[in-house]
C-alpha cells in the first residue's frame, strides 16, 4: 500500500464550510488545538501502528477525533 495522504487542516475547515451551507447547523471553531489533534490522529496511526494501519484503522481514527473530541461548533449537544 502506498502512503495515504492526510487531510490538512484548511481542508477540513473547508469540509465543514460545504455542509454548513448545504445541511445548516452552528459555524465556528470551538478550539483549534482540538481541531489539530483531531486531524493528526491518523498520522500517529501511520507512524506508530504501523502493524495494523490499514485505510479503515485510518479513517476510524478521523472520525473518532472528530466525533469524540468535537473541536467544532455544534448545532446541538447530541453527540456520538
Amino acid at each position: 500500500m502506498s502512503e495515504p495522504i492526510c487531510l490538512e487542516l484548511d481542508a477540513v475547515l473547508a469540509l465543514h464550510d460545504m455542509q454548513l451551507a448545504a445541511f445548516g447547523g452552528a459555524s465556528g471553531l470551538r478550539d483549534a488545538g482540538l481541531l489539530e489533534s483531531a486531524v493528526c490522529r491518523p498520522r500517529n496511526v501511520l507512524c506508530y501502528a504501523t502493524a495494523n494501519s490499514s485505510l479503515a484503522r485510518l479513517a476510524a481514527s478521523y472520525a473518532f477525533g472528530l466525533v469524540q473530541i468535537t473541536p467544532l461548533s455544534m448545532a446541538t449537544s447530541a453527540r456520538a
